[in-house]
């Protein structure tokens, strides 16, 4: 059972990585609501750490905490980009591999954290 203090943890160390993996907002001109960007994906990097919880404990082995990051940065990166409007958007396609790469560290990190 997780306690309220490592969930707190879980979810601050998911801030941290969904916010710096949304910094790079700041260098496209275009982009007229940055701050609402950054702080979706620092919500996005939360949702990603709790539900990883639910998969990855204390007695994961490396390569199922990696599998279960990615599936999960996979599958929350697939709801913006669903919601970006899919291929059809010219930033959409890079959410994906940025929501898998964010998974794998966060679930290194999550596995560290709970075990």
């Amino acid at each position: 059972m997780l306690s309220l203090v490592l969930i707190m943890k879980v979810g601050l160390a998911g801030a941290v990585v969904g916010c710096l993996g949304t910094l790079g907002i700041y260098w496209a001109p275009g982009e007229p609501y940055k701050h609402w960007v950054v702080a979706a994906g620092t919500l996005r990097g939360i949702v990603t750490t709790l539900l990883m919880t639910v998969f990855v404990h204390g007695g994961s082995s490396i390569g199922a905490a990696l599998l279960a990051g990615a599936l999960c940065g996979l599958a929350t990166a697939a709801v913006v980009f669903l919601a970006k409007g899919g291929w059809s958007s010219k930033s959409a396609p890079f959410v994906l591999p940025t929501g898998v790469v964010e998974g794998l560290i966060l679930g290194i990190v999550v596995r560290w954290l709970v075990s």
